[in-house]
């Protein structure tokens, strides 16, 4: 399999060549056991792929799912109903409309009639009379003679037995095996040739030898062929050579997520965890004490999960040092897990070199899941754990981890979609004086997918800033706050004011003044009615720049608010050198800290310092009503935070809020 990933559209364009020079192609999942269908942007389940077949059960030999494991192309024929399907199962990994990548395959499909050739009467006949008709018939191989066109002219018992396995008996079908078989070799005509051969039946593997044997005969070249099965010896060499690491006896990725698949299929109200183990600086020691200990060492850790999982589930080697196993959650015991390495790690350690180990944990919710995500999602956890000098690291895989991994190429593709499909929403969080009465709101933003709610900004911001981005998602907020204000003049909301973040990265990429003075122009709003937020990241950042900003905006009509005040370690200087109009005080004053004394020494100058400068004071993070009261008797008088209201859909924030403010509006349309 092509290691390169591909978009949905690149998927769907190789769909659509395939239906071109194939009687069916189609993309199916090999792990769900089902079709899909790619349309409006996103890939969807349509129905079991197996229903072409007319089965009702799981492939058990799924050719797609072996493409997919194996990484290359795979072809098998299938006779049916008087048909023949050669399949092609074509794997490409495909980066899907969430960011995540994921296995699929084309299925290619040319349909054959078979033509139910009869056999030659005179010369079966011929052949009952010769003594070798019964030394054939009860030969313990198969034998099988075959004219110049190729119609079988004799199968013996055990030839039948072999492809036909007791079932139909018809000429026809063993000509159409063989000659799949006979398919494409151009040395068929040698003097004798012998090659290995797997054949399915009824969803099982069978292996042969088979020698041909040509022979001249009046009416032309014929073939003499010869069978010998050896399908279980042949099972077991194949299965222990793809599934099986030949250093630890655990399972190879490809076997483990076979086990895997099978294990969780078969023990559905079984709950499972999947543990990804790393040897830190495992080159090291082979550097050091060489490879003999290394492997060693692989040998003790492949031993040790072997015993964790031989009665609960499966252990694997990946590769070099990196380990998996998956087993029952109820038998995990970290504390004997922990023991067990550190006498491995007694045991290698010396003066030179300090063994540890990490340790990523994912805990399998949904059985269905592909094996490959839930060693990703493990990864995942590995790569989170730190350094702590302990034997065992560890982290546990949880949601925030898969959104954090969105930073890079996902989540720019996710991102892209968001935008067009107008996924970011403008909440509003209210911000009150001490008795709840809203005097102005704050734009945040949520973004809501519909298969996954609302995705905390905490998830997607940090990605966002990262990759540069961050300008086009406030854009569109800003843009829905200006709407708002217009959609508010001449209601009870006409007074309230909206405020609207600025990432520094939005000061280096935009003419933030300019965009703010078109979107009042547009939308015919107040500019004091639109405040801009600055956080004093962004002073640190570009100091001289923000502050020609903040100067221009203030000629303009817009107010400036300091935001997060104290978050940082430059905060006074900003104070000092900034013409703002509200400054914001960080939610981190209000923690419970053992110089609470201290602390509310501070937050009281701060506020009354905020005061002498001429700036109105909002504490951000008030969650109680002792909060309320000791902010309100050090001179603070507006709030905001989840005491007084979580932030709101604009529908909610309006229906909450009407008919406070109706009082102030008398000419109240609502």
């Amino acid at each position: 399999m092509n290691e390169t990933q591909i978009s949905m559209e690149e998927l769907t364009q190789i769909l659509e060549r395939e239906k071109t020079e194939y009687d069916i192609a189609r993309i199916v999942n090999p792990y769900a056991c089902s079709t899909m269908r790619f349309k409006d942007g996103t890939m969807t389940a349509e129905g079991t792929c197996h229903h072409i077949w007319k089965h009702d059960h799981r492939c058990s030999n799924c050719f797609s799912r072996r493409a997919c494991i194996q990484h290359k192309v795979l072809y098998k024929t299938e006779v049916m109903e008087g048909k023949s399907y050669r399949i092609k199962s074509t794997p490409y990994r495909v980066k899907t409309e969430t960011g995540e990548v994921r296995n699929y395959v084309i299925e290619s499909v040319r349909i054959c009639e078979l033509s139910r050739e009869t056999v030659n009467s005179n010369i079966r006949t011929d052949l009952k009379h010769e003594a070798t008709d019964y030394v054939f018939n009860e030969a313990m191989t198969g034998v099988i003679r075959m004219d110049a066109d190729h119609n079988v002219v004799f199968a013996n018992r055990q030839a039948k037995k072999m492809i036909l396995r007791g079932g139909e008996q018809e000429s026809f079908l063993l000509r159409t095996i063989v000659t799949n078989w006979l398919e494409g070799r151009q040395d068929r005509n040698a003097e004798s040739l012998l090659f290995t051969q797997r054949y399915e039946y009824d969803h099982k593997d069978y292996f042969f030898d088979i020698q041909l044997i040509p022979f001249e005969n009046t009416n032309g070249m014929e073939l003499l062929i010869i069978l010998h099965e050896h399908t279980d010896e042949e099972a077991d060499r194949i299965a222990n050579a793809r599934d099986k690491d030949p250093l630890t006896g655990l399972y190879n990725g490809t076997g483990f997520y076979v086990a895997m698949e099978r294990i969780l299929r078969d023990n559905p109200d079984k709950q499972y965890i999947h543990l990804r183990l790393n040897v830190r600086n495992f080159t090291v020691i082979n550097s050091v004490f060489g490879t003999r200990t290394g492997d060693a060492l692989l040998m003790r850790l492949g031993e040790l999960l072997g015993r964790m999982t031989e009665e609960t589930g499966c252990a694997c080697h990946f590769h070099s040092d990196q380990f998996g196993l998956l087993m029952e959650n109820d038998y995990f015991d970290s504390s004997k897990l922990e023991l067990d390495l550190g006498q491995i790690k007694s045991d290698t350690d010396s003066e030179n070199f300090g063994l540890l180990f990490q340790v990523g944990i994912y805990r399998i919710e949904d059985h269905s899941m592909e094996p490959e995500v839930i060693c990703d999602r493990a990864s995942m956890a590995l790569r989170h754990t730190k350094a702590s000098g302990e034997v065992i690291s560890t982290a546990v895989y949880h949601d925030d981890m898969t959104v954090q991994a969105l930073t890079d190429n996902q989540l720019v593709s996710r991102f892209e979609r968001a935008i067009a499909r107008d996924e970011f929403h403008m909440f509003l969080q209210p911000q009150t004086d001490v008795e709840g009465n809203v005097k102005s709101a704050e734009a945040l933003a949520r973004w809501i997918r519909s298969d996954e709610g609302v995705i905390a900004p905490v998830l997607f911001i940090p990605g966002l800033e990262k990759n540069g981005m961050i300008y086009r998602m406030d854009r569109v907020i800003w843009e829905k706050a200006a709407r708002q204000l217009k959609a508010w003049k001449g209601t009870e909301f006409q007074d309230i004011s909206i405020s609207v973040n600025i990432s520094p990265i939005d000061i280096t990429l935009i003419d933030i003044v300019d965009c703010f003075e078109k979107l009042t122009g547009k939308y015919e709003i107040d500019p004091g009615m639109l405040n801009i937020e600055i956080t004093e990241t962004a002073m640190v950042n570009n100091p001289d720049r923000l502050l020609h900003i903040v100067d221009q905006l203030h000629r303009r009509g817009f107010h400036v608010e300091i935001d997060d005040f104290g978050s940082g370690y430059s905060s006074l200087k900003m104070l000092k050198d900034l013409n703002a109009d509200v400054l914001k005080i960080d939610r981190g004053f209000l923690q419970h800290t053992v110089h609470e004394r201290k602390m509310k020494t501070i937050l009281s100058s701060i506020i009354q310092m905020a005061h002498a400068l001429g700036m109105h004071v909002i504490t951000e993070g008030v969650e109680t009503q002792e909060m309320v009261d000791m902010i309100y008797q050090m001179g603070c008088h507006t709030f905001q935070g989840f005491f007084f209201s979580r932030p709101l859909p604009v529908d909610e924030f309006e229906e909450k809020y009407a008919e406070q403010l109706s009082g102030r509006f008398p000419h109240n349309g609502r």
